[in-house]
């Protein structure tokens, strides 16, 4: 059984896995939460912090008693990081026979210099890009993480958020890689085919600009 109180670390993108679970923690327990964000450069990552941004502020403007419990996400420079010997050697194992995303070995470097246990990162149980990952994701390489979301797809998450009055902010949610001019979703990278592959639409996302309040981690090398 899920513990309903205490504080959950998670990796936010602004996408629908992540936010599905942020809102699903925030809503249905007493738990703390506190996101992450990994910058690491790629084009997607202005619009990605604009709709958690939007996302933050439609939660706390219907639910204002809950913003204690949500904390300011921690970004992280994925430069910063410090490499550990230990993981990079497990994964270069798992690379002589399967692809693995360098995002999941950073995020595992991460978790170790920072000790963070239980680390939750949002996976969907048919996940195109995602895969792979799935096969190998119980490697020592990645004992830090949890992956709470795995029994829903993401048809499910939109459901489940129907019922319990979510829809709104999923509605905000982002998760192309290549986002165009005005933010429109490009149809053709991975996480874009992986909506698809799932049931979903892709339709333009235009989130509302913000300044960037929350709290940036300053790493040392």
């Amino acid at each position: 059984m899920e513990q309903t109180t205490g504080k959950t670390n998670i990796f936010w993108t602004g996408g629908l896995d992540s936010t599905f679970r942020v809102v699903q923690l925030l809503m249905s327990t007493d738990r703390i939460v506190q996101p992450h964000y990994m910058i690491d450069g790629e084009e997607s990552s202005g619009n990605e912090i604009d709709t958690m941004n939007t996302i933050r502020r439609r939660i706390s403007r219907d639910y204002p008693g809950i913003q204690s419990r949500f904390l300011p996400t921690i970004y992280v420079n994925s430069r910063m990081v410090k490499p550990d010997e230990e993981i990079r050697h497990l994964v270069e194992e798992l690379r002589e026979t399967q692809k693995v995303d360098k995002q999941y070995q950073i995020m595992s470097y991460y978790c170790k210099q920072f000790g963070i246990n239980q680390m939750e990162v949002a996976l969907t149980k048919l996940s195109a890009e995602k895969d792979t990952f799935i096969y190998f994701r119980d490697s020592p390489a990645f004992k830090y993480f949890s992956y709470p979301t795995l029994i829903y797809s993401k048809p499910e998450m939109y459901h489940i958020g129907r019922e319990n009055g979510w829809d709104s902010w999923l509605d905000l949610t982002s998760f192309c890689r290549r986002p165009k001019v005005i933010f429109r979703q490009c149809g053709t990278c991975g996480p874009c085919v992986d909506a698809v592959r799932e049931g979903l639409q892709i339709a333009p996302h235009i989130p509302n600009k913000s300044n960037y309040q929350d709290t940036f981690l300053e790493l040392s090398a």
